[in-house]
């Protein structure tokens, strides 16, 4: 038997926000069945000139193997229309980064974003 995984997923977008959250909050529930979302909050852009982001975290368990629920998340990106070319212009359609699977923290750069400390704190997300 597989052991499930702990997971938290970052979510974000500085294109058509509420859509782009709502249809990956859409996706990510269909792949990963007891998945939950924070409230979304929008947030200024770091490192980049553009428009507000909206963002969320979802947090849940899942028998994917890491490298399995990273390309999920990339092929999400991209059914959304994200792409390289994109993002070289500061649109970033969806962002979908996984911050933490089991007790591996991924992104750790992401971590000390006030906004991510925001949300979990506010959720009440245990990392461990």
């Amino acid at each position: 038997m597989t052991k499930n995984s702990n997971i938290i997923i970052a979510i974000g977008s500085n294109t058509d926000q509420q859509r782009h959250i709502q249809e990956a909050r859409e996706e990510l529930m269909r792949q990963i069945p007891d998945i939950r979302f924070t409230d979304a909050i929008w947030t200024e852009p770091i490192g980049m000139d553009s428009s507000q982001f909206l963002n969320c975290l979802a947090w849940g368990t899942t028998a994917l193997p890491l490298e399995q629920l990273q390309s999920l998340l990339k092929a999400t990106e991209r059914l959304h229309g994200d792409s390289r070319l994109l993002r070289k212009q500061c649109v970033v359609k969806l962002d979908l980064d996984l911050l933490l699977y089991n007790q591996e923290r991924l992104h750790l750069k992401d971590w000390h974003r006030p906004y991510i400390r925001e949300l979990m704190e506010t959720s009440k997300i245990e990392t461990t």
